[in-house]
Order: structure tokens, then sequence, then C-alpha cells
């Protein structure tokens, strides 16, 4: 079990993965390992936890911001696959899965968060888009896993 006191939270994640605090903006990220010598991509998931309290904002509000950013950043490349409801540590939250380019391939993301006392809290997994459901099951497990403290 992973747990931040800077970002008030704590997660499980696999005995074998890595990680590495404060990089890009995110608290967290997971890394998996490499699977192989022709491996070049380690999937991922991250966390990013965002004070909003200078523009508040609920998850409805939110989220309609945050897909719309996300459509600017991929445009006609972002193939949306999943976007619904779903939970995040007992809160309300949304899930979007998508798949846009990367440098050296295709890549999937399944991003879920949630707002809760103007703190948006966001895990988003990356992996190669022909490989995504290789890990999926431990993410899930680990989202699942998220709590805050």
């Amino acid at each position: 079990t992973y747990v931040n006191q800077r970002g008030k939270f704590k997660m499980d994640y696999p005995v074998h993965w890595t990680l590495q605090e404060n990089i890009n903006g995110a608290m967290v990220i997971f890394y998996s390992p490499l699977e192989n010598q022709l491996d070049f991509f380690k999937d991922n998931i991250n966390v990013v936890i965002q004070d909003i309290s200078t523009s508040p904002m609920g998850l409805t509000e939110y989220s309609e911001t945050a897909v719309n950013q996300m459509k600017l950043v991929f445009g006609e490349q972002m193939k949306i696959e999943e976007y619904k409801d779903t939970m995040l540590d007992g809160l309300p939250a949304k899930r979007l899965v998508f798949t846009g380019p990367g440098p050296q391939a295709e890549l999937k993301y399944m991003t879920v968060w949630t707002v809760n006392r103007n703190v948006v809290y966001q895990l988003t997994y990356l992996a190669i888009a022909s490989q995504y459901d290789q890990h999926v099951f431990k993410i899930r497990k680990m989202i699942r896993s998220f709590r805050r403290l």
C-alpha cells in the first residue's frame, strides 16, 4: 500500500511495479515492469490532485471542461470508447476511456475523476492500445483501492 501524506490519499499497487513521486504534475506515477527486451513502454497509472477552490465547480461542470480540454489536445485523433458514471472512493465520479496518438504507437487511456470539496482527484492509466487489456484488471483493482485520508 502506497501512502501519500501531502496528497492525503493511499492506494494499493502490484508488488513488482515501481513508482516515482512529483513527476509532471502528478503526485505519483506507478509503472509496470517491462515484459521483455522488445517492450519499450511501461504501462502506468498516475494520480493528480488539483485544488479548484479559485474556480469552484461540481463534477458535471468539471467533467465537461476536462473532456473538452482533452478534445482540444488530441483533436480528431481522440477516439472515445467509453464515457460513463462510476464511483471513486465512495464518491460519484466519471470514467473516460479513449485512444490517441503516441510518439511510437497508439496509446489508450482510462481516466477516472471525482470532485470533493473543491479538490479534484484524477487517476489515469496509460498503455499502448494493443497492450491495454494486459494490465487493466490490476488497474481497476488499484483504482478501487484508492482512499482519501
